[in-house]
């Protein structure tokens, strides 16, 4: 017998009555789907509707077997069906933080029964299949079924991002960084007001475990070794990418952000070259509209995003911005810039792999300046890392440009790349008279960020975008819609 609840935005949870299966017909009928019409009775026994549900019931090996076959396959990088030293690295330093190398090397060679130097799927399920199993108190049999509950008979590949993002997010909230349920990646749809759950990458979560391999995070990222590997796998991922091989990954990337392919401007998949020249595909003109074009006293957002405003730095770093030395000077490096920007107004727009990738000028103005770019790194600017330790805007690779205008001041504009996107082209040339809406630019695979900085009292944001703001909700927008007005 179980309980069943009806959610809503408006009420939250309500409680609909009592269901009742019996055990013994799964039994009789393992790793078969039944299905099931379920009546439900509230607490005067009265009929309140009927349930319908699926059920398969599988035995204990052949979920664990499940389960560690798609765990290990979130690390194969390359997708050979192989598991490289590095590789398994990355798998051990996501499930527990302080492993040393000489243990890392002494697994793989447990790990690689016929000493070919590569770890099959194979050997790889009948280590953790044994009861020698070194992996055993990382990884139990409650943290199995949990996984099962959530993502069994999908696509086995999310199985490594469901384990990653629930154990990550316990290590955060037993740090006392912050409660699990606020690590969740919620946004909420400015044109609909649905609440969403952003699904991440498997590339995005290992980046993540990586970062905070130790479980403080910052102690591994300053010995360089993760702005290494991620910087590694950024360069390898852009140029596998760029490869005419790269082509047979686009259907996939469609079918699992579930993209609406009517608004490229070339809606035929089949037709482009590379997975990178998809990735930052073109729109339809027709398909975004830009927020009262002829007033340029309204800014607009610079992408297709999940977005944040803040009326001062302050305030983004109290409720968003966690990294310890974030700042003008780290993010800026220019004494000039710092002193004119202080007090300023910060709008934060994260581009997700499933977006559209090219961004737009938010104002009208002139592109006066684009300075060389800055930083090295390539951390991911999920929101999990921004609400952490490790300075993720100030030490990614970003450009930094000022718009000059009329209604708004000087306005930069920083484009930051992240996890797999080494490449940030813009499209418009220095001096150039643009107005908002225009094209400025696009990012290459991966996840980034755009940060706009308004001078301090030249911009009033709306009052939906600051209040989702003030709850740490990210509010998901396209690009030319409204961000606020000119005081």
């Amino acid at each position: 017998m179980f309980e069943v609840w009806d959610w809503d935005r408006t009420t939250s949870n309500d409680y609909m009555g009592l269901c009742e299966i019996h055990i013994d017909e799964l039994i009789a009928k393992p790793n078969t789907t039944q299905d099931y019409w379920l009546d439900i009775k509230d607490i005067k026994n009265q009929s309140k509707g009927k349930l319908h549900i699926q059920l398969t019931l599988k035995d204990k090996k052949t979920l664990e077997k499940w389960f560690w076959y798609g765990f290990v396959r979130h690390f194969d990088i390359n997708n050979d069906g192989l598991i490289s030293r590095e590789e398994l690295a990355a798998l051990l330093a996501s499930i527990e933080s302080d492993f040393k190398e000489e243990e890392v090397a002494d697994m793989f060679d447990k790990f690689d029964a016929n000493k070919d130097g590569v770890i099959s799927y194979d050997e790889f399920y009948t280590l953790v299949s044994a009861s020698d199993n070194p992996l055993k108190s990382k990884i139990n049999n409650l943290l199995i079924w949990e996984t099962a509950l959530i993502v069994y008979d999908r696509d086995d590949d999310s199985i490594g991002s469901i384990v990653l993002q629930k154990r990550f997010c316990d290590t955060v909230a037993k740090k006392g960084k912050h409660k699990t349920a606020d690590d969740r990646i919620l946004v909420q749809d400015r044109e609909t007001g649905t609440i969403l759950t952003e699904k991440i990458p498997s590339y995005i979560q290992t980046a993540m475990r990586l970062m905070y391999a130790t479980g403080g995070g910052k102690w591994v990222v300053d010995k360089g070794a993760v702005r290494k590997i991620l910087k590694h796998l950024t360069y390898q991922q852009g140029k596998k990418y760029s490869t005419k091989e790269s082509k047979r990954e686009i259907p996939v990337f469609i079918k699992f952000h579930k993209l609406n392919m009517d608004e490229a401007l070339n809606s035929n998949p089949d037709s482009y070259a590379t997975f990178n020249e998809f990735f930052y595909r073109k729109l339809k003109p027709t398909v975004r509209k830009v927020t009262a074009p002829e007033d340029p006293k309204i800014a607009v957002s610079p992408a297709d995003c999940r977005l944040h405003v803040f009326p001062s730095l302050p305030i983004a770093q109290e409720l968003w911005i966690k990294g310890k030395a974030f700042g003008l000077p780290s993010l800026l490096q220019d004494p000039k810039l710092e002193k004119q920007y202080e007090g300023c107004s910060i709008v934060i727009a994260r581009l997700a792999p499933q977006d559209y990738h090219r961004f737009h000028v938010p104002v009208d103005g002139i592109i006066a300046e684009r300075k060389n770019p800055l930083g090295n790194a390539y951390f991911t600017v999920n929101p999990i890392a921004i609400r952490n330790v490790i300075d993720v805007y100030s030490e990614n690779k970003r450009v930094i440009s000022l718009i000059k205008t009329k209604e708004f001041g000087d306005v930069l504009f920083i484009a930051i790349g992240a996890t797999m996107v080494g490449s940030i082209q813009h499209t418009v040339e220095v001096g150039a008279t643009v107005k908002k809406g225009d094209e400025y630019g696009y990012f290459a695979f991966g996840g980034s960020t755009v940060l706009l900085l308004f001078e301090k009292g030249r911009i009033e944001f709306d009052e939906d975008l600051l209040l989702n703001s003030s709850k740490q909700l990210e509010t998901l927008v396209k690009v030319g819609q409204s961000l606020g007005k000119a005081k």
